[in-house]
C-alpha cells in the first residue's frame, strides 16, 4: 500500500472513532434539552409566579437539603420545585411515568428515581 493510502485510511479511522466519541458525550436525548423553552414546569412556574402563590414557594423549600442536587459538567440537575412538581402532579393523578417525562421533559428513567426519593423526603 502506498504512504498516502494509508494515511487517507488512517485519517479515516480516526474520523470515525472522533463520531462515535461524539455519540457518547451526549447524554441528553435533543427533546430533553429543550425543557427550559418548552417543558410543564418553567410553563407552570411562570403562572404561579404571577399569581404569586405563597404556598408553592413555601413548600418549595422545605427540604432543601433532601431534595437539592448539584449540577455537573454535563449537564444541569433538575431543580427542587422540578422534583416536587413532577412528584404531586404522579401522586395527584396517578399518571406514568412516561407521560410525566414528555410533559416536563425530563428522562423516565430520572423520574423513576427522584419521585420515591421525593415521597420519602415529603413523608
Amino acid at each position: 500500500m502506498s504512504d498516502m493510502l494509508q494515511m487517507a485510511l488512517a485519517l479515516s479511522a480516526l474520523g470515525l472513532l472522533l463520531v462515535e466519541e461524539e455519540k457518547k458525550k451526549r447524554m441528553v436525548k435533543p427533546w430533553i434539552v429543550q425543557r427550559q423553552a418548552q417543558g410543564a414546569f418553567p410553563n407552570l412556574c411562570r403562572k404561579l409566579e404571577l399569581q404569586e402563590t405563597f404556598e408553592f414557594k413555601n413548600f418549595a423549600q422545605l427540604f432543601p437539603t433532601q431534595f437539592h442536587r448539584k449540577n455537573t459538567n454535563y449537564q444541569d440537575c433538575i431543580s427542587v420545585g422540578e422534583r416536587l412538581m413532577i412528584t404531586l402532579r404522579f401522586l395527584a393523578t396517578g399518571e406514568s411515568f412516561k407521560s410525566l417525562s414528555y410533559q416536563f421533559r425530563v428522562g423516565m428513567y430520572t423520574i423513576q428515581q427522584f419521585v420515591p426519593e421525593t415521597c420519602v423526603a415529603i413523608y
